[in-house]
């Protein structure tokens, strides 16, 4: 059986209200509506495998910016200058704890994949 999902948006459309039959209530303001729609527009690109242009490409969080083709190696310079006054430990601890739960989940994946082939 589907579920039954109510939206409606409250008085002056900045919350958004989803009611399920579960009886559970969700309001949601335009920023979370908005992070959510990014989240699913990342994930589809992601999972579709679908090619991007530059534009779209830092919409949805593959590139930070773009530019002029002969802006790029003075674009590079001034984003290493950025880069190396940050202090290097610190930085990889932050990168190193960033990364780690998707890499976690890469290794757990893998062996999973590994095992479930091996089990044939």
């Amino acid at each position: 059986m589907a579920e039954q999902v109510n939206v409606s948006k409250v008085a002056d459309d900045s919350v958004l209200l989803i009611e399920m039959d579960d009886g559970k209530a969700n309001a949601l303001s335009s920023p979370m509506i908005d992070a959510i729609a990014a989240a699913l527009a990342d994930a589809e690109a992601i999972a579709n495998a679908r090619v991007t242009g530059p534009a779209e490409a830092v919409d949805v969080g593959f590139l930070d910016r773009v530019v002029d083709p002969e802006a790029v190696v003075a674009t590079a310079i001034e984003e290493a200058a950025g880069l190396a006054v940050l202090d290097g430990t610190a930085y990889r601890r932050t990168m190193a704890g960033f990364r780690r739960p998707t890499l976690e989940r890469m290794a757990d994946q893998i062996a999973a994949d590994r095992a479930a082939a091996g089990s044939r």
